[in-house]
């Protein structure tokens, strides 16, 4: 597979994104807290509790991007050899991404992440529990970890639900995280060449630069990064992928899935001020198709 910044004309395109990433501001978009939800089973008929505030969700907080840390799980291993596949170093990814891990503990599985979460110091501090009110009774789950998360967590206390729930229980979770998680302003970003970014801006700059360049390979992806913020785990950058996959902010192409471009639903995380992205963009494309026809054939053959 050939690299499409290895002919020289490259530089110029890489200077120009150089400068926008650097050069003039950039901002966190206003709807940039970011929401893992975890419960029942979600599709158009499935009735849980989680599947019902996923439809609740999409009107009443389009300020939170929600996601499925199970899907992300499964693109993860569908994706990787599973010799090498470290889930509870990809759980410590999804909390450091997350502002907030809502859980619905209705199923065997999201009972379990409720214990697996609140075993950390790190992730304690981001659950909100949803929990249906005829289960306020004393058991292992209740003594140990919802107590424990009612004690440290920043959306404590815990919410109790009706089954099925109706919108007003729908409306005391929209409530609780708007009130803890407020936004009222973009927030500027602090960018400087060569100095590696939180995981949380790592994340958010991932999808962007594969906004930007239409479609890359993981390896394209950690050279542009390497160049603009210093050495990157290339494993860390895999697990990004497959969050943003799940959450279907980009698409796979290519004959072994090893092409990743946005996809046509998704928002960006990020706002170039002062830049004509666009611009830049035509010239990837340009450059594409002189240089690196590969990138350029799947660009017109998924209509990217």
């Amino acid at each position: 597979m050939s690299h499409p910044f290895a002919h020289p004309s490259s530089e110029l395109l890489l200077a120009s994104v150089e400068k926008v990433l650097f050069d003039k501001p950039v901002y966190q978009r206003m709807d940039r807290h970011i929401v893992f939800v975890c419960g029942g089973a979600v599709g158009p008929r499935k009735k849980s509790a989680r599947n019902g505030f996923l439809r609740y969700a999409v009107h009443a907080l389009p300020q939170f991007r929600v996601f499925l840390a199970e899907a992300a799980t499964k693109d993860l291993v569908q994706f990787n050899d599973p010799q090498f596949v470290n889930l509870a170093e990809f759980e410590n990814l999804v909390a450091d991404i997350a502002d907030c891990i809502l859980i619905f503990p209705e199923t065997p599985g999201s009972i379990a992440e409720v214990g697996y979460f609140s075993a950390s110091v790190k992730t304690v501090r981001k659950i909100l529990i949803a929990n249906d009110i005829r289960r306020q009774q004393e058991s292992f789950i209740n003594l140990g970890p919802i107590d424990l998360i009612n004690q440290n967590s920043f959306f404590k206390p815990v919410i109790h639900i009706r089954r099925p729930p109706i919108e007003e229980d729908f409306r005391a979770i929209r409530d609780r995280l708007t009130s803890r998680l407020p936004t009222k302003n973009a927030k500027k970003l602090e960018l400087e060449k060569g100095v590696s970014l939180a995981v949380r801006e790592r994340f958010f700059m991932v999808f962007e630069i594969i906004n930007i360049f239409r479609i890359l390979t993981i390896d394209s992806l950690v050279y542009c990064m390497c160049k603009f913020f210093g050495d990157q785990d290339k494993k860390i950058i895999g697990h990004m992928l497959s969050v943003l996959c799940a959450a279907r902010y980009l698409d796979r192409h290519g004959d072994d899935s090893q092409y990743f471009s946005p996809s046509t639903t998704a928002g960006s995380f990020l706002e170039f001020r002062g830049s004509d992205i666009n611009k830049i963009k035509v010239s990837i494309v340009q450059h594409y198709a002189l240089h690196h026809p590969e990138s350029a054939s799947l660009i017109k053959g998924s209509g990217i």
